[in-house]
């Protein structure tokens, strides 16, 4: 069996010793990861000190504390891109299920590959080197380098929610049109059912709704009429086919008594004989049926006491075939679309949250050793579950950076110890050296 695979990389930062260089200071920390019992990973990790302007001690304070929020930021914008991208890729899938559009069928049970430069995010962050082109430093403080980084995320999360509005407005289209060709006599859209019933007629008489409408010129003369009188008095005298969603078990009762359904000592009537069958599913059986237009408020109440569902169609809102064509092709088109920039937006974030993490560390490491000595940064894979115990190693490793970190069995004693030093929470972490993580679980 495999081990278990870890994706939350070790950031460190240490003071180059004298006589040393990067090459042995790596090298020597290999030999006691070893020594430890592990065998991980480790890598120098680029921090281009001779591009960035530091400022003064005050000015690294406020904008430690402003890093701190800023990657927070900028990892929630990572993880929602990667939500995004997930759920599209998903999306394609089901899509390609239901239409045989989207996925490729080979592709169809894959996971979306996230890439930053056709490179995976490991491979990137590995080989990170900082990007001058984009994020020049030589003439920049870091503050404003930060501004810079966090403006463009918050630009790619202004596109990323513009598109994901215009995406999400074409699906709820789309995805109504399918609920309404697929769903449940209560929900089904009740135009799709008369055509399919019509379709397997034959040569018999076509289903056609009764509604009877009275002339525009009339209609004028009777709205004038109407605004005259009471509500009571209102003329209203076209009919109107209802559709009625049963259950199977009352259409018996249904048959025999519809005609009767309402009150005839109030005018009240259902047109003897206009139920039709129009589809049945396991349950429900869909019935239409004609009133008069006055009545129709009253034979829903009717209705609603049987518990029966009364519906009522509005052949206006018919969506033609080539439409509905029309709509899929757009859905897949800005779908697409939204999937390559969701892409692009991936990169973009996760290059830009590197960067941050670059100038963070390089700024803990002047505030923790100053401005003087040269230091070194280096990635560290730990092995799953082996968190503490490569801790402990650094630990002792770098001991001579600082008293108190070696003299406890458990590492959460060494941190405990060096926080009480600093009068600091429970909550912070604090080494002898500059520490900090990458979870690359955040793009899974």
């Amino acid at each position: 069996m495999s081990a278990p695979v870890n994706n939350n990389y070790f950031l460190i930062s240490v003071p180059i010793a004298a006589h040393s260089t990067h090459a042995k200071m790596k090298t020597d920390l290999e030999y006691a990861i070893r020594s430890g019992g592990d065998e991980n990973k480790v890598w120098e990790f680029d921090i281009p000190k001779e591009h960035f302007r530091a400022g003064n001690i005050d000015s690294l304070i406020y904008l430690s504390d402003t890093l701190k929020k800023t990657v927070t930021s900028v990892e929630s914008t990572l993880k929602k891109v990667t939500t995004q991208l997930s759920e599209l890729h998903q999306k394609s899938k089901e899509d390609y299920r239901k239409t045989g559009a989207g996925a490729p069928e080979e592709k169809k049970d894959v996971k979306p590959v996230f890439k930053v430069n056709l490179a995976k995010p490991e491979e990137f962050l590995t080989r990170f080197k900082w990007n001058d082109s984009r994020f020049s430093g030589k003439k920049k403080s870091l503050g404003d380098l930060v501004t810079i980084i966090k403006g463009e995320v918050l630009k790619t999360e202004k596109s990323m929610r513009d598109r994901s509005l215009e995406y999400n407005t074409i699906c709820s289209k789309t995805d109504q049109i399918a609920a309404n060709e697929s769903g449940n006599l209560i929900t089904r859209d009740i135009n799709s059912v008369i055509k399919e019933y019509n379709s397997k007629r034959g040569t018999a008489p076509e289903f056609k709704p009764v509604e009877e409408k009275i002339p525009d010129d009339t209609a004028a003369m009777l709205n004038d009429y109407n605004s005259t009188v009471s509500q009571a008095q209102h003329y209203q005298f076209s009919l109107a086919t209802l559709y009625v969603v049963i259950p199977k078990n009352e259409m018996k009762n249904w048959i025999k008594g519809y005609e009767s359904l309402l009150d005839a000592e109030k005018s009240q009537f259902v047109v003897p004989g206009s139920s039709v069958k129009l589809a049945e599913d396991n349950d429900t059986v869909l019935n239409s049926v004609v009133v008069f237009n006055k009545d129709v408020e009253a034979f829903k109440t009717v209705c609603r006491n049987k518990r029966y569902t009364v519906r009522k169609n509005d052949p206006s809102t018919v969506i033609p075939d080539t439409e509905k064509k029309a709509l899929l092709a757009q859905k897949q088109t800005i779908q697409g679309l939204f999937f390559r920039e969701s892409e692009n937006n991936f990169a973009d974030v996760f290059q830009c949250w590197l960067h941050l993490k670059c100038i963070q560390c390089y700024v803990e490491s002047l505030l923790r050793y100053g401005p003087l000595p040269d230091f070194v940064a280096f990635l560290i894979l730990p092995k799953k579950s082996h968190e503490k115990k490569l801790i402990k190693v650094l630990c002792n490793h770098y001991s001579y950076l600082g008293d108190g970190f070696n003299d406890r069995e458990d590492t959460a004693d060494v941190a405990a110890a060096s926080e009480e030093k600093l009068g600091l929470g429970s909550h912070e972490k604090y080494f002898p050296f500059v520490f900090s993580e990458i979870n690359l679980g955040l793009v899974e």
